[in-house]
């Protein structure tokens, strides 16, 4: 055999290499589709603003101010020690109405504390003029993107209004001087979201310790359930007025998107994970069996993904649910 593969030596080489080229591409492929796959899950855990989150019972649906964290600084403490969480980012989000003499833009105003924020997204990487919110001076400085200021004629230093219910529920307006101008490069984001200080947007709806939402970043390797479990179990949730949320419960729009197809991704079937088989898993998010012994409701969904039974202590526990999907689409 070995004398037959030289015996037509440039047959045998273009053969090779033709081998050698077909095996260079489809680990290129695998590399590509593996890196598209994790800036999606990325993209949706920025969107969703963490791994987990948590707010107060009920904030995620209504989006109301109405619905806070109480004394967030010791929630905060609380979840930070918890085993799998790397950092805890407290924010404010309103939604109102921002005016000036030239007119008026609908938009979200997000409070941050710009360090921690930096841990999943530095706002001031997109700011194109004026200060970052940590530099600036100003006792309410405001972050707004490019459409807004030129919806409204305003730029550096200019006074704006913004117009929004408070925590009790009573309309208030807060005064805001425009710190910087944002571009993301994306227009949709640009003209929706403002950006101040966590103090600031406080004072613009009548907070005194309180918060909407804290977002989680996890330690890498950890499983988005068993973490979600940890911090549920830490904060004692059940009748305490909060909820922890992972971001396929907030965006289950994004996870349809996600294509579960490769076996090799540090994935054990013994702990339930969906993604062991090399097929694409279309699911809704919602979370299914465990200790609860939730069902899948949704007929588009009607599957609980991989073993959920006889799940092995070291997966994270003896509660190892799963995700409702659809095997068949």
């Amino acid at each position: 055999a070995w004398r037959n593969l030289w015996r037509h030596r440039s047959r045998t080489l273009i053969l090779g290499s033709a081998i050698m080229l077909s095996y260079f591409l489809l680990l290129a492929s695998m590399g590509v589709g593996d890196d598209g796959h994790q800036k999606m899950v990325d993209a949706a855990v920025e969107g969703a603003g963490g791994d987990l989150l948590v707010h107060g019972t009920g904030f995620w649906d209504a989006q109301t101010v109405d619905i806070t964290i109480p004394a967030a600084d010791s929630v905060i403490a609380i979840v930070n020690t918890v085993d799998g969480v790397r950092v805890a980012i407290p924010r404010i989000l309103v939604n109102g109405l921002l005016s000036t003499a030239s007119g008026n833009q609908p938009l979200r105003l997000v409070g941050i504390v710009p360090e921690l924020e930096a841990e999943m997204k530095d706002v001031s990487e997109d700011v194109k003029e004026g200060d970052r919110l940590e530099e600036s001076t100003e006792k309410s400085p405001l972050l707004i993107g490019r459409p807004v200021a030129d919806e409204l004629e305003v730029g550096l230093g200019d006074r704006v209004i913004l117009t929004a219910s408070g925590v009790d529920g009573e309309v208030m307006r807060a005064l805001f001087h425009v710190a910087g101008i944002v571009e993301t490069g994306r227009f949709d984001i640009d003209e929706m979201l403002a950006f101040t200080t966590l103090e600031a947007a406080r004072g613009a709806v009548g907070m005194s310790d309180e918060i909407t939402q804290i977002g989680l970043l996890m330690e890498g390797g950890e499983r988005t359930a068993t973490v979600k479990a940890r911090v549920a179990e830490a904060l004692g949730v059940d009748g305490d007025g909060l909820e922890v949320l992972t971001w396929q419960e907030e965006l289950p729009e994004m996870v349809g998107y996600v294509e579960i197809d490769d076996e090799t991704d540090d994935c054990n079937p013994d702990c339930g994970d969906v993604g062991c088989a090399v097929l694409c898993v279309s699911t809704n998010g919602a979370i299914c069996e465990g200790f609860a012994g939730f069902r899948c409701t949704d007929p588009d969904f009607p599957d609980c993904g991989e073993s959920i039974d006889d799940c092995p202590p070291d997966c994270g526990g003896a509660d190892c649910g799963g995700v409702c999907v659809n095997l068949e689409m």
